[in-house]
């Protein structure tokens, strides 16, 4: 499996639909834009109204920058239930159910 990047955002508004998670993608895509907890960031609604980051506009002189647990996963990690392995074990049977 790939990482896929979540940003977990204060709920905001728009086109009267709550927004508080907006997916980044990859992590290379994650590492591009610098992101970082406390950026404040431009999205909007792309599309059937999926939230679409845009850009990053203002950065906090202080940043924690998240570190990916990249190692603790591969193609066979979470193949089972188990701890740290829900959200992506519900993810598969999604994607395989698809």
């Amino acid at each position: 499996g790939k990482i896929s990047v979540v940003a977990q955002l204060e709920p905001v508004t728009l086109d009267d639909k709550k927004v508080s998670k907006v997916s980044i993608g990859s992590l290379a895509r994650w590492e591009k834009l610098d992101l970082a907890e406390g950026d404040q960031v431009e999205i909007s609604l792309a599309g059937q109204g999926i939230p679409r980051l845009d850009a990053v506009i203002w950065r906090p002189t202080q940043r924690i920058k998240p570190v990916p647990p990249t190692a603790r996963f591969d193609t066979l990690s979470c193949l089972y239930v188990t701890t740290g392995c829900e959200e992506q074990f519900i993810s598969r049977l999604v994607w395989l159910s698809g």
